[in-house]
């Protein structure tokens, strides 16, 4: 065949110099790249980062109270069953006591969990934070509160993650997860 002809049977994706050009190349079968326009997700390798999901949930802010409170969630929706969600979580933390004593506690702890309800569905990690203070004057403590970890939802449905706090201090004391302090991000890893 002459060059010619060749150009002609290579059709639009042939170059004036015999060579190919890369604006039509087609979609992948697996990880076989000819005929290829861009890698979709199935088609990615173990280790490969899916998707992310970033929030920034609006805080909370309460009395003193043991109970746990919904301090924000993140949802993702994986798109493989066996895949790792790796969940980062940072707050900026705030147990204030209105009339602290010598020798007085106030602190607040957080759990992250699966779902959406605290406690009572899979714990991924709790963070605890305590100071203990003494002298007669109003206190508010800040403290940056993170957590990183690994999940393996099993699922390709929708998966919650929610952080819950809780506090301890006096009965003047309040507890504020400061709105805006707040991310929250989801990372599906293939497997």
């Amino acid at each position: 065949m002459t060059q010619a002809a060749n150009l002609a049977a290579l059709g639009s994706n042939a170059t004036s110099t015999g060579g190919l050009s890369a604006t039509n190349l087609g979609t992948p079968s697996a990880i076989n790249l000819t005929n290829a326009t861009a890698l979709p997700w199935a088609a990615m390798p173990a280790g490969s980062v899916i998707q992310t999901v970033y929030g920034q949930p609006a805080g909370v802010t309460f009395s003193f109270n043991t109970t746990f409170q919904n301090s924000g969630s993140i949802t993702i929706t994986p798109k493989f069953s066996n895949s790792l969600i790796a969940i980062w979580y940072t707050g900026l933390w705030y147990p204030y006591d209105g009339s602290p004593s010598t020798n007085n506690q106030v602190g607040m702890v957080g759990q992250l969990v699966r779902g959406t309800t605290a406690s009572t569905n899979y714990v991924m990690g709790q963070n605890y934070w305590e100071i203990q203070v003494s002298g007669a004057q109003t206190y508010t403590y800040y403290g940056n509160q993170t957590y990183q970890g690994v999940d393996s939802p099993a699922t390709t449905s929708p998966v919650t993650y929610t952080m819950f706090v809780s506090s301890w201090a006096a009965a003047s004391a309040s507890s504020y997860v400061r709105t805006g302090s707040q991310s929250m991000i989801a990372m599906e890893i293939k497997q």
